[in-house]
């Protein structure tokens, strides 16, 4: 793949990283991780050549270097969110399942 394909390509894998990283849909936010490995790794190699003197859109390059470096920190902090939202949910729920008066409470409230 010439250089000019290599940065075109990152670029647009650190602007699909960026755009599944925000849509609240999971199993879709999962996807940008791989998007954003894609996109650093298209974009270094692209740089590479290019500062080794091959023609090509260094700007496209470094732009889809910093989208995928911000793609993949918001997709591991979404991760981090999910991770934490699950602890939480079952730590609440652990916590209902040992009361001894729940029951009685949710009854009560009907």
């Amino acid at each position: 793949m010439d250089t000019k394909g290599m940065s075109l390509a990152a670029m647009i894998f650190g602007i699909c990283g960026i755009v599944l990283s925000w849509i609240p849909v999971t199993f879709l936010r999962f996807l940008a991780l791989p998007c954003a490995i894609v996109a650093i790794v298209l974009a270094a190699i692209a740089l590479k050549k290019i500062k080794n003197g091959a023609e090509g859109n260094k700007g496209m390059a470094i732009a889809g270097l910093v989208l995928g470096i911000i793609s993949c920190a918001s997709a591991v902090l979404a991760v981090i969110c999910v991770v934490c939202a699950i602890v939480a949910v079952g730590g609440a729920l652990a916590g209902m399942a040992n009361d001894p008066n729940i029951f009685g409470m949710i009854i009560s409230l009907l």
